[in-house]
C-alpha cells in the first residue's frame, strides 16, 4: 500500500447523506410496521401468527437494521493515481476498481439530479455505462476506449479534474457542463 500512496495524486470520500439515511429509516420503520399489523390481522391461528412472527423477526426486523448499518458505514473512495483512477465503495466493495489513464478517452464536468437522471445514488452499471454517486450532484462524466460511460459523483468535481487532468496523456477535456440526460 505504501507504494500505491506515493503516487497518489487526488483522494476523496463520501458517505451517504444523513436525509437518505434517515428516509430510509423511516420507510424502513413503517415497512416493519405495517408487516407486523399484516401479521397480526390477517392471521387469526395462533400458530401461523407466531410462524409468521418467527419469519418477520430476521427479515423485517434484522435486515433492515443490518442494511441501515451498511448505509452508515459505506463511504465511496475516489483515488486518481499516476497510472489511473481508483473507485470502491466500501464496505461493498473490498478492492479498488481501476480505470486505466489509457482507458479514459475524454470526460468533462457534469451536474444532474441522482435519483432522476442517474437512477439512484450507489453503485450502477450496465452493459456499458457505470455509476459512483452517493451524496453529490455533481460530478465527472468519462467517456471509456470502449464507447462506455462511466460517471464518477464528486463533492470536488473541479479538483478531480485537475487531478485527472495530470495523468492523462490523450484525454480531451471538454469545457462545457453537461446536464441531465
Amino acid at each position: 500500500m505504501a507504494a500505491q500512496e506515493n503516487n497518489l495524486i487526488f483522494r476523496e470520500e463520501q458517505r451517504y447523506g444523513w436525509r437518505g439515511i434517515i428516509i430510509g429509516s423511516i420507510l424502513m420503520g413503517l415497512i416493519i410496521a405495517f408487516s407486523v399489523k399484516g401479521v397480526i390481522i390477517i392471521n387469526n391461528d395462533r400458530h401461523s401468527v407466531l410462524w409468521n412472527l418467527f419469519l418477520l423477526i430476521p427479515f423485517g426486523i434484522i435486515l433492515p437494521i443490518f442494511v441501515w448499518v451498511l448505509l452508515l458505514l459505506a463511504t465511496l473512495e475516489i483515488e486518481v493515481r499516476s497510472d489511473g483512477l481508483y473507485v470502491r465503495l466500501f464496505p461493498f466493495h473490498l478492492d479498488y476498481r481501476k480505470f486505466a489513464a489509457d482507458n479514459l478517452v475524454q470526460y468533462y464536468t457534469r451536474s444532474c439530479r441522482p435519483l432522476l437522471g442517474l437512477g439512484g445514488l450507489g453503485v450502477r452499471f450496465n452493459k456499458k455505462n457505470q455509476v459512483y454517486s452517493v451524496s453529490s450532484n455533481r460530478g465527472l462524466q468519462f467517456v471509456l476506449r470502449n464507447g462506455g460511460r462511466l460517471m464518477i459523483g464528486s463533492e470536488k468535481p473541479s479538483q478531480l479534474r485537475v487531478a485527472i487532468s495530470s495523468i492523462m496523456k490523450s484525454a480531451k477535456p471538454q469545457e462545457t457542463s453537461g446536464g441531465d440526460e
